[in-house]
């Protein structure tokens, strides 16, 4: 009986330290995904702007050449 509580004892201690490093991989992914996430607007204001500088570049040109 004393075996088997031994046993069990080491069971959920191996179980905390498996969940302490599903927890520390969650927080990573999350991370990295909110650092995705900030990417992925950073290319949309910056598409944005190029289609503003595109924009105006085009309308300069065309008053120089009229």
């Amino acid at each position: 009986l004393l075996a088997k509580a031994f046993e069990t004892e080491e069971k959920i201690a191996v179980i905390e330290s498996r969940r302490k490093t599903v927890d520390e991989v969650q927080g990573k992914a999350s991370l990295i995904s909110n650092l995705l996430e900030d990417v992925r607007v950073n290319l949309e204001t910056l598409g944005e702007q190029k289609a503003v500088i595109d924009h105006v570049a085009t309308a300069l040109e065309q008053d120089h050449l009229a």
